[in-house]
């Protein structure tokens, strides 16, 4: 069935990005940056993975922006600012069960009503579904720039409102307007709503965007962030499922229950509701009231779990941060790159070789090093989650226990949507202030890396804490 995806990113100079490089492998073309003079050649990647390329301006765009190469030099070349924002990139899933006509169609109407009104340029690249992946993902890449143009080229200023929640949200509602038209249009009953699961009123967690580096590390049977998130999202909404159905034959048990209790006649004084007997709970009400329980235990693991794997994320990047791998890793190729210069009999008589080689094999070692004193770490780390994890099912296990030993009924009508909509908007951090062990300290024996070299002001003095 038809799906809704639609994500707006930003590129920029400050992430090291380009506007010729993005638009050189979204196209599948070869593009030259005057601006650098560096090559972007992916023209290998557009004769299977691109299906469609376009570029859509305004009326009076001058020529050069008609083609991409041209189009997204000029963008370079008038950015002068280290960190400029030269593009804006919008993602949307296109509906497998439209013809590529069909999808363009509904491309360029959506492109012409969000972008090119406002004077914005658009690169459109349709991409076909990856072939390991899923078949029907059919998906889109528009290349937007940042500035409005005219025929006598970019505007001074760019347009400040384009950043702002209120126009994205726009963009949004337009998508899906345009997507249900099309699918209204070529005879499909799917329809797709732009709206968030909790501005629908739904139970059900929503899954994040995996991407193509979380995509590709999954199929090499990598863990990623994406992913876990991902599976307790699927386990969460398949246990939220089945217990809306045993609810449904609860609900319809205890209806016929009351129904009968109601149209039963009364045989003495002791069927009056003063009797003791008639307060007891109703079976059926204590499974409800069971499942409830159950509910709410497998929404606080849920949390416990999305919480854990943000935590776990945050950890590993702080420990890359101190114990710099990558630096090490760069020292290692610089190293290695000096011994294979240093092959020639001069240096081998020089002894020059020799110490380069122990330099390599050194920094091989701290390398080791490192890896090992990163995965104690973590080790320590998933320890502490694993211990608050046992605490909040043990937790689970006393509350279960002390429900069969005097079970409570479920509140009747109304009572029950107002309880389920408190327990979703608990988290686990209420229950428990600290669930995550401290950041992780190195031991005081181990060797601490290099420290970088810090720049000279004017003065000569080295600049610290930011002065």
């Amino acid at each position: 069935m038809a799906i809704y995806h639609f994500t707006m990113k930003i590129i920029g100079r400050s992430a090291g990005r380009s506007s010729t490089a993005a638009s050189a492998y979204r196209a599948g073309i070869r593009i030259e940056d005057q601006r650098t003079g560096e090559i972007f050649d992916y023209s290998n990647k557009g004769k299977d993975g691109v299906l469609d390329h376009a570029l859509h301006t305004p009326a009076r765009a001058p020529d050069w922006a008609k083609e991409a190469s041209s189009l997204w030099n000029n963008v370079e070349l008038f950015e002068k600012r280290k960190d400029a924002q030269v593009a804006r990139e919008n993602i949307v899933a296109l509906p497998h069960e439209l013809t590529l006509e069909q999808n363009r169609e509904l491309l360029g109407g959506f492109i012409q009503e969000a972008y090119i009104k406002r004077g914005a340029a658009v690169q459109a690249d349709i991409h076909a579904p990856d072939k390991e992946g899923d078949n029907r993902n059919i998906h889109a890449h528009l290349l937007i720039t940042t500035r409005q143009i005219t025929r006598n080229g970019f505007k001074a200023k760019k347009p400040r409102n384009w950043n702002e929640k209120a126009t994205l949200k726009d963009w949004r509602k337009l998508w899906e307007q345009h997507l249900n038209r099309a699918l209204e249009k070529a005879g499909h009953e799917e329809r797709v709503d732009s709206r968030s699961h909790e501005a629908r009123g739904l139970d059900e967690a929503p899954s994040v965007h995996m991407g193509v580096e979380a995509t590709s590390m999954e199929r090499k049977g990598e863990d990623t962030r994406q992913g876990e998130k991902n599976k307790a999202v699927e386990v969460f909404n398949q246990n939220l499922a089945q217990l809306k159905e045993e609810r449904k034959v609860l609900d319809l048990a205890i209806h016929r229950e009351q129904a009968k209790q109601k149209n039963k006649p009364s045989k003495g004084p002791f069927n009056n509701l003063s009797d003791p007997a008639l307060k007891q709970p109703d079976p059926e009400q204590i499974k409800k009231a069971r499942i409830a329980l159950e509910h709410r235990q497998r929404e606080e693991l849920y949390k416990f779990e999305q919480a854990a794997s943000e935590a776990r994320f945050r950890e590993t990047e702080r420990l890359k941060d101190y114990y710099q791998p990558e630096e090490w890793r760069y020292k290692l190729r610089q190293a290695e790159r000096a011994l294979k210069n240093s092959q020639g009999m001069f240096s081998k008589l020089t002894g020059k070789t020799r110490d380069r080689q122990e330099d390599v094999e050194n920094l091989q070692r701290t390398i080791e090093g490192v890896k090992q004193r990163q995965k104690e770490g973590m080790s320590l780390f998933n320890a502490k989650i694993a211990e608050n994890r046992q605490t909040l099912t043990d937790r689970h296990v006393r509350e279960r226990a002390e429900f069969e030993k005097s079970p409570q009924p479920m509140p009747k009508t109304g009572a029950t949507k107002t309880f389920e909509k408190a327990v979703l908007k608990k988290t686990v951090a209420n229950e428990n202030k600290q669930p995550f062990p401290q950041t992780f300290q190195p031991k005081e024996n181990q060797s601490e890396p290099e420290p970088r070299l810090v720049p000279k002001n004017k003065r000569g003095r080295g600049r610290e804490n930011g002065r």
